[in-house]
């Protein structure tokens, strides 16, 4: 038997309430010559059972259970006994439209592209009730046309609007095999990191303007969990890796994985203020090493700097902050 056209990888850890529907959404698929490569990451909920039943019930569903070891080593064993031409990693709360795989391939094969993205909308529970802003819709602010990678990472990046998420790409398999692209294990925010070497080493890209992926927002998930000193390791691993996968690069990928690092040191900048001071201090002593300090905002730096920064008015610590400093802002 020939390899199935698509490899469909979703790592599942507790989602009983959703996985059955997940499932659905990829089995609908008006692509039919699939494959859904499902890793239970070893849940205490009845996800397990679940994927048993689904399995009998459909061929074309592999089930592989381990031991909980997190979504970046769960995603590369779904990879490694993965048996399609085309990859597309999948979440196991989330849905996609039915057209999404068959659109996705066609235009890889036509083209002959490295990869494919597209947007996604978002779901929200109806126990979620904190304010979500996050926006994945990028239609008219990118043409549709095959561009090289390392081009389009920098337009996105100057437009603001590059976003990480693995589940909105779909990549040819033969081109994460030569580049040995695999998502590192032990982290959060894998993602950052996955998707832009993705990009760097692309040859053809191109961007579909549709909401394909619809993202669900909800209680106790990685991407709704508080701000803590795990996602600033995370953030960090990834800035330290892409500066040693590009440390003897030409000047043009060290200038966009400087724009890649401006972006998350301003998010860790905007999300540490939260965090308790013996954090905030080591938050900032990262950054200063790395030197990411002078991408923080002053607003976010008093913050950090609190309560120390409260004996001051702000129209004095402002300008003090910015002479200490100075030669990291113009730097930026």
């Amino acid at each position: 038997m020939a390899n199935p056209k698509v490899s469909v990888i979703i790592p599942v850890y507790n989602t009983e309430m959703y996985i059955e529907q997940t499932i659905s959404s990829i089995q609908t698929q008006t692509l039919k010559d699939i494959e859904i490569v499902v890793i239970d990451d070893g849940s205490t909920d009845l996800s397990g059972l679940i994927l048993t039943n689904l399995s009998q019930e459909d061929t074309r569903i592999r089930v592989f259970s381990q031991v909980n070891q997190g979504l970046s080593i769960t995603r590369n064993v779904g990879l490694n006994n993965s048996l399609g031409d085309y990859i597309y990693f999948m979440d196991s709360d989330d849905l996609l439209d039915d057209d999404t795989l068959e659109i996705c391939y066609n235009q890889c094969e036509k083209n002959s592209l490295d990869m494919v993205f597209f947007d996604a909308d978002i779901i929200i529970d109806e126990n979620y009730t904190k304010k979500w802003w996050y926006d994945y819709n990028r239609a008219a602010k990118i043409d549709q046309q095959v561009y090289k990678g390392l081009d389009l990472m920098e337009l996105l990046l100057d437009k603001d609007i590059f976003r990480a998420s693995a589940c909105l790409f779909f990549v040819r398999k033969d081109y994460l095999l030569v580049n040995n692209f695999k998502f590192y294990p032990g982290i959060i925010h894998e993602d950052e990191l996955y998707t832009p070497l993705l990009f760097m080493k692309a040859e053809r890209v191109e961007y579909i303007p549709r909401m394909f992926f619809h993202r669900r927002v909800r209680e106790n998930s990685i991407m709704t969990s508080g701000f803590s000193q795990r996602n600033v390791n995370g953030y960090l691993t990834v800035i330290d890796q892409l500066r040693e996968s590009y440390s003897n690069e030409k000047r043009r990928e060290r200038s966009v994985v400087r724009k890649i690092e401006k972006k998350i040191a301003i998010s860790i900048g905007h999300q540490a203020v939260s965090l308790p001071l013996f954090v905030r201090l080591k938050v900032l002593y990262s950054l200063l090493i790395r030197g990411l300090i002078g991408f923080i905002s002053i607003n976010n730096l008093i913050g950090l700097l609190s309560p120390f920064t409260q004996k001051f008015k702000e129209n004095k610590i402002k300008p003090l902050l910015k002479n200490i400093f100075k030669s990291k802002y113009n730097r930026s």
